[in-house]
C-alpha cells in the first residue's frame, strides 16, 4: 500500500528506503494494516526528514542520504496531505 502511495505521488523513495522506514515506524507494533500504514504516514510527517537510516547489512551505507532534504521535505508534506485526507481512496488517489 505505501509503495503505491509513494508510486502515485511521484515520490522519488527507493523501495529498501521505504521498507527501512516502515520497519523502524513499526517497531514493537503489531496492529491491523490501516493503523499501521497510519503510522507509517505518521512516522514520515513527523521523523523521516531528521533521522539516518543505515543498512542492517552494513552500517557504513547511511541509506538516508540517497536522497536530499528538498525530497524527503517533499515526502513529509506528502505524508501530512494523506494524514489530513477523508478516506483511503483520498491517499491512494
Amino acid at each position: 500500500v505505501l509503495k503505491l502511495w509513494r508510486d502515485r505521488n511521484g515520490l522519488a523513495l527507493p523501495g529498501f528506503y521505504l521498507e527501512l522506514a516502515v520497519q523502524a515506524a513499526l517497531r514493537g507494533r503489531h496492529r491491523d494494516l490501516a493503523e499501521n500504514v497510519w503510522t507509517v504516514l505518521g512516522y514520515l510527517e513527523t521523523h523521516f526528514v531528521a533521522r539516518s537510516v543505515l543498512d542492517p547489512a552494513n552500517a557504513h551505507n547511511v541509506v538516508s542520504e540517497e536522497l536530499d532534504f528538498r525530497e524527503k521535505a517533499r515526502i513529509r508534506t506528502a505524508a501530512k496531505l494523506a494524514r489530513a485526507a477523508r478516506s483511503w481512496h483520498d491517499i491512494l488517489a
